[in-house]
């Protein structure tokens, strides 16, 4: 379902400011805002919070319980950690300057509760709930030391797979995970991190080293 209309976000401005304040809430009780999701809604960029309780880092374990959801879902993701803040006086905004500012790359998987009937939900009700982002766990950050070519070229083409016990339940790449995302057929990853950070400056906030 929709949320309800006196509560009901009439602008995107107005679905951003409602979820400053629920990240605000969430934070006292899953800890302080350690990351972002870039997600996608009819291929519409979309953004939420991650918060520290609520992700687990490297060959750590996350344990869920089943009835503690309205209906769980994942979404494997490409992760990144930024080593240089992309601030709002920081000059052109693009892929280049994306892959110079990170530091670390790893396959991430992304816990949602979906909570909200998105047959008949708008795009401003995810954006107001938070974007149904629940948590987060990533594999160790890829070896090696990267290059800004590594990050522009090599990047977009890796290939995807997700296994359930053992058994392949699907497959893709990389650039088809930007695509679907931002509904650009040729998607790069980063163009994520240029979007999430054109967002954030439209609200007056740098994105700090370290997201």
């Amino acid at each position: 379902a929709s949320l309800p209309i006196r509560l009901a976000p009439k602008t995107i401005q107005d679905a951003y400011a409602i979820q400053d304040h629920l990240n605000s809430l969430l934070a006292e009780h899953w800890g302080p805002q350690v990351g972002a999701k870039i997600g996608g809604r009819r291929s519409n960029p979309v953004y939420g919070a991650m918060f520290a309780d609520r992700c687990v880092f490297g060959d750590g374990a996350i344990h869920m319980r089943h009835e503690d959801f309205v209906q769980p879902a994942i979404e494997c993701e490409v992760g990144v950690r930024l080593g240089r803040a992309l601030r709002q006086s920081g000059g052109v905004l693009d892929r280049e300057a994306a892959a110079c500012a990170v530091r670390e790359v790893f396959t991430s998987v992304e816990i949602l509760d979906v909570y909200l009937d998105l047959s008949t939900c708008s795009l401003l009700d995810v954006v107001a709930s938070g974007t149904l982002n629940w948590g987060c766990a990533t594999a160790p950050s890829a070896p090696g030391l990267l290059t800004v070519s590594w990050l522009l070229n090599v990047l977009p083409t890796l290939q995807t797979t997700i296994e359930v016990d053992g058994t392949q339940v699907a497959t893709g790449s990389t650039g088809n995970t930007m695509a679907v995302t931002l509904g650009q057929p040729d998607g790069h990853p980063l163009d994520a991190i240029v979007s999430y950070a054109k967002h954030e400056h439209a609200m007056g906030r740098d994105v700090p080293a370290g997201t």
